[in-house]
């Protein structure tokens, strides 16, 4: 990537222990022009960012949207991205967002999601066509294509 760009990473949190995997996934990026926002509710989430570099942002309002924009109240970053504490990004996430932003036209980007169950599907979803399940849960159809 040619153009240099700083990003902050606002992670809402409710407590959830995947906040760990969600930072430790951010720690892994390829790029590395980027801070990163936690805006948590619980003093777990604190203990838990505190392992790693992070700004930590206490939230006494327990809504995603929310802890989203007091966060990106706080964020230094010329680009947002946000990334739940139940995400884990690939390594080259914030590489292939950012890298649209060299064209001046972008005002903002986005990418697949893909559902990662720890466990069996609930009985009452199994009956669901595959992309309205995908849908459901949270999932994109956008294609992943590496640019």
């Amino acid at each position: 990537m040619n153009i240099l760009i700083h990003a902050t990473v606002v992670v809402p949190t409710i407590g959830r222990d995947s906040l760990f995997e969600c930072l430790t996934s951010l720690e892994s990026q390829t790029y590395k022009n980027f801070d990163v926002i936690v805006v948590g509710t619980t003093a777990h989430s604190k203990k838990i960012a505190e392992k790693f570099e992070v700004k930590f942002i206490r939230s006494h309002v327990w809504n995603n949207a929310y802890q989203k924009n007091l966060g990106a109240k706080e964020a230094q970053g010329e680009v947002i991205a946000f990334l739940d504490d139940d995400s884990i990004a690939q390594s080259d996430w914030l590489k292939f967002l950012l890298q649209h932003y060299k064209e001046s036209e972008v005002a903002c980007v986005g990418g697949k999601i893909e559902i990662l169950l720890k466990r069996n599907l609930p009985s009452f979803l199994r009956f669901l066509p595959k992309d309205v399940r995908k849908g459901f849960l949270g999932g994109t159809l956008l294609p992943y294509t590496k640019a």
